[in-house]
């Protein structure tokens, strides 16, 4: 986490204003695009609270799939840290610790549930071709 936590400063201290420099040479009105881990330094707790219950909602939509005769879906740690973390700050800002773990449990359950119905629309769409 620290190590994360420092790449996130040095990225807002260090990395944001020379983009603004040679942004306004270049194109005026640009504007930088900043990925989640730079919420992560203002609500650490809320981080790993989103990151394990996104992968307690990953892990129970894994176990659920198979009872409806649907391939097992592996939860990707990666996947639940960055974007269940995020989830778990959005949660705890407008729920609290509830929010929180309701949010993270929420986004387990959906990333888990739409990679296969996402594959299959991907399927037809565009590998038919």
């Amino acid at each position: 986490m620290f190590i994360l936590y420092s790449g996130v400063r040095l990225l807002l201290n260090e990395l944001v204003p020379a983009f603004r420099g040679i942004a306004m040479r270049i194109v005026p009105d640009a504007r930088p695009a900043l990925d989640c881990p730079v919420l992560f330094p203002y609500a650490p707790n809320a981080v790993i609270v989103g990151f394990l219950a996104t992968t307690l909602g990953s892990i129970i939509g894994m176990i659920v799939f198979p009872m409806f005769g649907l391939a097992m879906i592996l939860p990707g740690l990666l996947t639940n840290f960055f974007a269940g973390g995020t989830a778990g700050i959005f949660g705890n800002a407008l729920g609290g610790r509830r929010g929180a773990m309701i949010g993270g449990v929420v986004h387990g359950l959906f990333i888990t549930f739409l990679r296969p119905f996402w594959c299959r629309c991907w399927k037809v769409t565009a590998l038919s071709a």
